[in-house]
């Protein structure tokens, strides 16, 4: 799952206590907060890039306000809805990995 800092890893960790939890978050500043969060909660793994269904790479863009970081572009009219704290300020590109299969 795409992690951000923990919040959603950590409420999946508490409902399924003796799943594995696999959080990935490619932001290394998010990332690096996941960490620390997440370094006593021992179901969850945490993963430094984005996950997707092909290996590839991207655009993800960032934002002010960090949450909405997104690999979809912010629509023109955000500010309207949000402010302008979720407009990009960033596009970065990064590398999408997929789990291995035995196809």
């Amino acid at each position: 799952m795409g992690s951000y800092v923990v919040e959603i890893a950590e409420k999946y960790a508490k409902i399924f206590p003796e799943s594995s939890i696999y959080a990935f978050e490619p932001t290394l500043n998010s990332f690096h907060e996941l960490g620390r969060r997440s370094a006593q909660i021992n179901n969850i793994e945490a993963f430094n890039f984005a996950f997707s269904d092909t290996n590839k790479r991207s655009a993800f863009y960032l934002n002010k306000f960090s949450p909405t970081n997104s690999l979809l572009e912010s629509s023109r009219n955000a500010d309207k809805v949000w402010g302008e704290d979720l407009l990009d300020t960033e596009a970065v590109s990064y590398t999408h990995l997929t789990l291995p299969t035995n196809r």
